[in-house]
């Protein structure tokens, strides 16, 4: 009967001399999360297609212009006199905002009285709609800035300073993710996502791999492989991360060793996890790779990563919580962006602990009791 160790030692000899899974646990998640590193390398949302309609014919309308048109996130794509072309621009998907420049602006700035400029912009594209509201508000904002005072009629009472029209005024201030970095706000979550998912993938055909030629073994045998694939993508994991840090620049603002621990720790859990959805499949490896991979392919929607769940379903929510990576991937967002203090992390490690004790039971006497069966 083999030790952990030695079953430590036979699952790495065995990945080692099959090519494909020696790739999933060594070059092959590097080479991924070097392809996502490249994919949204751009940092943020640039030269997204936004048509102007310019009904003023002025100056200020001129002016203003060339300022949205030098807004990152914008590329002016037509300019027209008439609504209802730009609504037609939008529709066949050529466009994903409108700035509507109506006429008397100029004179309404020149008067002293507030001048609007419309911005419609596309929210069935959540992000690109938002981008080019951010950057055209911005680049009004600006404008409004560098207008000359000496351009601003004299403030009367019938005619109050133009600075009236805007009697309280807002400044927002972007927290923790100040470059609006899509690289460094989404790799880090997509890539730890989808280690998490092959990891148990591999363990699952593991354990199936034992049942089917051992039958039953003492637990040792069983925490042995499961040891092996949880050092492999803790490793994986972190030297992707040291590796993004030392190549593209990204920081930790928190401690790096509590990201490893918790990463450790979601592992440990997903190894755990693995042999319950065996068990729960009744050793059949199809059966519990479907399970498991319904279970946690949605980590990236239902974590609250990217989306939040909040105000979603109480089914969602459930299922969120059910997730390991859904625990951790909050304490890598204290760590990565917020600087969150030891303290804000300790029911994180405990619950991340949770998801290796709580199961670790029933899922072993799953296995005793299919390796009792025996093959069907």
């Amino acid at each position: 009967m083999m030790g952990w160790a030695q079953a430590f030692r036979h699952e790495a000899g065995l990945v080692w001399r099959s090519r494909w899974d020696r790739a999933l646990v060594s070059w092959l998640p590097l080479a991924g999360l070097a392809l996502l590193i490249w994919l949204f390398s751009a940092g943020s949302t640039r030269q997204l297609p936004v048509v102007l309609v310019d009904n003023d014919h002025s100056a200020l309308s001129r002016a203003l212009t060339r300022e949205i048109a030098a807004a990152p996130a914008v590329r002016l794509v037509a300019q027209t006199d008439s609504l209802d072309e730009a609504w037609s621009q939008v529709r066949a998907g050529h466009a994903f905002g409108v700035v509507h420049i109506p006429h008397g602006a100029a004179r309404d700035a020149a008067r002293g009285s507030q001048a609007t400029v419309f911005v419609f912009y596309n929210n069935s594209f959540y992000t690109a709609g938002g981008a080019v509201a951010r950057d055209v508000s911005a680049a009004v904002m600006n404008f409004n800035a560098t207008l000359s005072p000496l351009a601003r009629p004299p403030a009367t009472a019938d005619a109050p300073s133009p600075q009236a029209a805007l009697p309280i005024a807002i400044t927002a201030t972007s927290l923790f993710n100040s470059r609006l970095s899509y690289e460094w706000g989404l790799v880090p979550v997509i890539y730890s996502a989808v280690l998490n998912l092959t990891m148990l993938v591999m363990v699952i055909a593991a354990y199936s791999r034992v049942l089917g030629r051992e039958g039953a073994v003492p637990w040792q045998r069983l925490a042995g492989v499961g040891l092996f694939y949880v050092m492999a993508f803790s490793v994986l994991h972190s030297l992707g991360l040291v590796a993004a840090m030392g190549l593209r620049g990204w920081t930790v603002s928190g401690s790096l060793a509590l990201m490893w621990v918790a990463q450790w720790l979601m592992y440990a859990g997903y190894a755990v996890i693995g042999l319950l959805f065996l068990g729960l499949g009744k050793g059949d490896v199809v059966r519990s790779l479907s399970t498991a991979s319904v279970f946690a392919g949605p980590a990236l929607a239902y974590s609250n990563a990217l989306f939040p769940t909040l105000g979603a379903p109480w089914f969602t929510r459930f299922w969120s919580l059910l997730m390991p990576y859904t625990t951790y991937i909050r304490l890598q967002g204290q760590q990565l962006y917020l600087a969150a203090p030891l303290q804000d992390a300790w029911s994180t490690l405990v619950v991340l602990a949770a998801f290796i004790v709580v199961p670790a039971w029933p899922a072993w006497a799953m296995y005793r009791a299919l390796a009792r069966k025996g093959p069907t």
